[in-house]
């Protein structure tokens, strides 16, 4: 996994670590190892139709694909904002979020703006 701040397309993303830190709309996840064949990088975006936080497939094979079952019911979120604190995770991994995988296998990135 990635230990350092990234560099994406000209575009800085820092890497979290504080539990404190939110999460929210194009940040991004890394699953080590990927969900499945490339699966590896995802975005968060919101979408209405769950009214909720989902996860779309940001690099590979299937760029752009929904993993509409890793959802951030917005009751979960921080109140009147699109994120959840990076502690969320960790508390509720499997029980709320996806049953894929572990906390202790991703990486959280948060976008930078210059």
């Amino acid at each position: 996994m990635f230990e350092e701040d990234i560099l994406l397309l000209g575009h800085r993303y820092r890497r979290l670590n504080d539990p404190n830190e939110t999460v929210g709309i194009g940040d991004l996840v890394h699953f080590n190892p990927p969900l499945e064949r490339d699966a590896e990088w995802y975005m968060f975006r919101f979408d209405y139709k769950y009214d909720a936080m989902v996860l779309v497939n940001w690099i590979g094979y299937e760029a752009g694909l929904e993993h509409a079952v890793a959802q951030i019911k917005k009751n979960d979120m921080e109140p009147n904002k699109l994120c959840v604190r990076l502690g969320w995770f960790e508390e509720n991994w499997h029980k709320k979020f996806i049953s894929e995988s572990a906390f202790a296998q991703a990486s959280f990135y948060k976008f930078e703006r210059d």
